[in-house]
């Protein structure tokens, strides 16, 4: 499998992968430096990567989002005043807000799920 090499320490490198099926997600593995091998047209992974120690957050276990309605979002854009096509293109913070809104993410609450995978883990 073809990887990025991200950071090497030592006899161990970072590498990160990406896989499309059945959705795009990236991930992050440290793994034997010794395990890879230069190739013209990139880095080869000799092992199957998932079998290196993860790196990083499993955001998709902590993030919780609830399902949302059309009507829902068109409430929220019209309340940070997208209002026209014209608003929705040339006011692309505001855009932003309304879905964070819609979707009640903010920074605290991930934040506060990440502790708490941290403590259970």
């Amino acid at each position: 499998m073809r990887v990025k090499v991200i950071e090497v320490k030592g006899q161990n490198s970072l590498i990160e992968w990406v896989e499309t099926d059945p959705e795009l997600q990236y991930y992050r593995v440290w793994i034997p430096s010794s395990v890879l091998e230069e190739q013209e047209d990139g880095t080869e992974c000799t092992i199957d990567p998932t079998e290196g120690i993860p790196y990083g957050m499993p955001w998709e276990e902590i993030i919780g989002v609830e399902e949302i309605t059309p009507t829902q979002i068109s409430a929220q854009l019209r309340r940070h005043g997208i209002w026209t096509l014209d608003d929705f293109i040339r006011n692309h913070m505001a855009v932003n807000s309304a879905f964070a809104a819609c979707y009640g993410i903010n920074s605290r609450a991930i934040i506060a799920a990440a502790n708490q995978f941290l403590e259970e883990s």
